[in-house]
């Protein structure tokens, strides 16, 4: 029985480093090293992705605001974001875009779909 356990931890931590090694995960860790080093702070965002498992970015400083309790822990994120209609598209936000958006994307999407002349 315990040899049993052992070898469904043995697969599931494989599992865990296959999934870290796909996602750029070691990439973006090292950028939130360098981050904390130069700005004293850095953050690691982990999004669901539907061909890695997960997809790992670190914003860089100035695009992201952290806000503290009364107890000067943090505990607040806020991120602008700023993306073309491209980028949203590409996402998986594509359900929750306004109307006015949807129909840029329709002229967009006609637009990336055509074929290139250059």
């Amino acid at each position: 029985m315990r040899a049993r356990g052992q070898r469904w931890l043995n697969e599931f931590q494989q599992r865990i480093y296959d999934v870290l090694a796909g996602s750029k995960y070691y990439d973006a860790k090292h950028q939130l090293y360098e981050d904390e080093i130069a700005f004293a702070t850095g953050t690691m965002l982990i999004y669901e992705d539907r061909e890695t498992v997960i997809n790992c970015q670190v914003p860089c400083a100035g695009e992201y605001f952290l806000g503290t309790d009364g107890l000067n822990n943090r505990s607040v994120f806020n991120r602008e974001f700023t993306m073309t209609v491209r980028q949203l598209m590409s996402r998986s936000v594509r359900r929750r875009l306004s109307e006015r958006t949807t129909a840029i994307s329709g002229i967009r999407r006609a637009a990336i779909s055509a074929p290139s002349t250059s």
